[in-house]
């Protein structure tokens, strides 16, 4: 392949990067979340929601899981292209 990357190395590039941004995702969603399910708990259906720090990893481990699945298709793609056409249309 040209540019001396391999197309397994721009595969896991791809799949990295959807992980990483997958667990993010999940992290920020659980942060965010329980402040705002309290909010809405307390303001409409006059209760309060427990704290779940047990969720947190089973949380980021679908985020992940998620964004892995939904990358793999793209990055298989991605990595069958030729970089010196890639760079050109560029």
């Amino acid at each position: 392949m040209a540019l001396g990357t391999r197309p397994m190395t721009v595969m896991l590039m791809f799949v990295a990067r959807a992980g990483l941004v997958g667990g993010l995702g999940a992290v920020a969603g659980y942060l965010l979340g329980h402040p705002l399910t309290n909010w809405f708990a307390g303001r409409f259906l006059e209760m309060s929601v427990p704290v779940q720090p047990g969720l947190l990893a089973p949380l980021v481990g679908i985020g992940i899981a998620v964004s892995l699945a939904a990358s793999a298709i793209p990055a298989f793609r991605a990595a069958r292209l030729d970089p010196s056409v890639v760079l050109r249309e560029v």
